[in-house]
């Protein structure tokens, strides 16, 4: 029996002494010696947790123009880039790889940029040849897609 009181009596099982030390471990208000001090740590970003939701955005953008016939050639949920919005804004040239670049705009909605790869059989500098870009403006929680700019 644990008497949080008086400390532990002698009849506490094994699993219960653990778990109070680690309780009162976690429960210090003290700071862990490995950890660093928060006057030397970097401040602290949104870019971190951005990133790791970047794959599910893509994943919203790809289906979303998936369901407008829109060309995805070559694109992988997968590969995302997480650029800043100036890159994406910029667009990117028609290349052997799929495009998708992914951003977080200031208030808090997503943009992702969707190119599809040249195919092969596809002559350089023809309409087909990776013609159309497509912008794709995700909602704040990635729920779905708010709206799609097309640009050559």
């Amino acid at each position: 029996m644990i008497q949080l009181d008086r400390g532990l009596s002698r009849r506490a099982p094994r699993g219960a002494l653990l778990l109070a030390l680690m309780l009162a471990a976690c429960s210090s208000g003290t700071p862990d010696a490995t950890a660093p001090s928060s006057s030397s740590a970097a401040p602290t970003t949104e870019a971190p947790s951005d990133e790791s939701a970047a794959q599910r955005i893509a994943l919203v953008a790809l289906e979303s123009l998936g369901k407008r016939k829109f060309d995805t050639n070559g694109c992988l949920v997968a590969q995302p880039r997480f650029v800043t919005e100036a890159v994406v804004n910029a667009g990117v040239k028609a290349g052997p790889q799929c495009s998708l670049l992914v951003t977080r705009r200031a208030d808090k909605t997503w943009l992702v940029l969707v190119r599809a790869a040249q195919y092969a059989d596809v002559q350089a500098g023809t309409a087909q040849a990776g013609s159309v870009q497509a912008l794709v403006t995700v909602t704040k929680g990635g729920e779905g897609v708010a709206h799609i700019d097309y640009k050559p």
